[in-house]
């Protein structure tokens, strides 16, 4: 059975759908025999090597900028021209896109679409005008092409179905995973983490893209509401689109605020350390596919506060404390509960490692290599 995975996101670093594709390629290998497993890369001589899933996976690359790969991809699309023999697949072969691009392919070969979120349908304003109307014109284009879609969560499947009409019996949930690296870590490491980024002693968090749909300026009004003497906030993430919008004008000008700090991307190896050092997380976000953040935080024993849409309460459960997402006076409440009351927050610490530890990479793998195994069975 022959598989080519789209790894392009793992190795330009597309933020969580980066990581789905790196540790999804890293696990199939141990799903058993009878996978020939290769991956696709788009423009990988300027891609990160060390972001590869590693040397076990061959890998197959076309000399293509990813901008101009999208819209060839429209344009074929759209003239009904498709990509078999340029891509090196034969009759029989799945490509399975993990990136929301799906090439024009024949009948011939068969189809995987992983469909993260429909944020882009759900929330057009928290995206640039440019991807949001790639996004809306081509997913439907194809969700309706694809053999089998997975979707990240159940939200997200229930959201294809009624946007988009997609067949039950053609798209299943398959839950992501979270790394072993997300754990409680050591004081020393914290202590060493926390002085070379410059970190407060004492802070709340909050982690991801700094983009609308993140929704941080909850965070930031609820911060600044409970005004806690010594109480810093970290806000970890690239800078996004929409950044005036993301996280207010003072931020975005690099102007800052009084106990706000704005670390940027930062290494993994980094970041567990950075959850392991904080008091609270909080991820307000408007709209999430699944939410690594959230997750990578239980894993670490840290108490989360999240929103309640979407698939967050799929991802946090009874571990945390699902708020409205633009509802300041709950987020400012529950925060202050998290911080005065010592026994919730070590209930919450012990819950999270627990929730978490049901969210595994080789689960996410067995049920993927479970629908290539479908797919190839028709072929039969």
């Amino acid at each position: 059975m022959r598989v080519t995975l789209d790894l392009t996101p793992a190795f330009h670093g597309w933020g969580g759908i980066g990581r789905y594709a790196r540790e999804l390629a890293r696990a199939l290998p141990g799903t058993g025999d009878g996978l020939e497993l290769e991956g696709f890369v788009l423009g990988r001589e300027t891609a990160a090597p060390e972001r590869s899933p590693g040397p076990s996976i061959p890998l197959v690359s076309r000399r293509q900028d990813p901008r101009a790969w999208r819209l060839e991809v429209a344009f074929r699309h759209a003239a009904g021209l498709t990509m078999d023999t340029a891509l090196g697949l034969s009759p029989g072969a799945i490509f399975h896109a993990t990136d929301h691009l799906l090439p024009p392919l024949s009948r011939a070969v068969r189809t995987v679409f992983t469909l993260h979120d429909v944020s882009f349908a759900r929330l057009p304003h928290t995206h640039t005008r440019l991807h949001g109307a790639y996004s809306r014109a081509m997913v439907p284009r194809f969700l309706a092409r694809a053999d089998l879609i997975l979707a990240d969560s159940e939200a997200t499947r229930r959201e294809a179905i009624a946007l988009y009409g997609v067949p039950e019996e053609k798209i299943r949930t398959v839950l992501l995973g979270v790394g072993d690296a997300f754990s409680p870590r050591p004081p020393a490491e914290i202590e060493r983490v926390r002085e070379r980024l410059g970190l407060p002693q004492r802070y709340v968090l909050a982690v991801g893209t700094l983009e609308p749909r993140k929704n941080l300026r909850t965070a930031l009004a609820a911060y600044t509401a409970l005004a806690r003497p010594g109480l810093g906030l970290v806000l970890v993430g690239p800078r996004g689109w929409h950044l005036e919008q993301a996280v207010g004008p003072e931020l975005a000008r690099g102007q800052g605020l009084e106990g706000v700090v704005m670390t940027g991307a930062v290494d993994e190896a980094d970041l567990a350390a950075i959850y392991s050092g904080a008091s609270a997380f909080l991820y307000p976000s408007l709209h999430e596919g699944f939410g690594f953040p959230p997750l990578e935080a239980l894993a670490c024993g840290l108490p989360v506060l999240a929103s309640d849409v979407t698939s967050l309460p799929e991802v946090v459960g009874d571990a945390g404390v699902l708020l409205p997402p633009t509802d300041v006076a709950a987020w400012v409440e529950a925060l202050a509960a998290v911080l005065d009351d010592p026994a919730r927050a070590a209930d919450l610490k012990a819950r999270g490692p627990r929730r978490a530890a049901s969210f595994r990479w080789d689960r996410t793998a067995r049920a993927t290599r479970d629908a290539y195994e479908e797919l190839h069975a028709r072929r039969a």
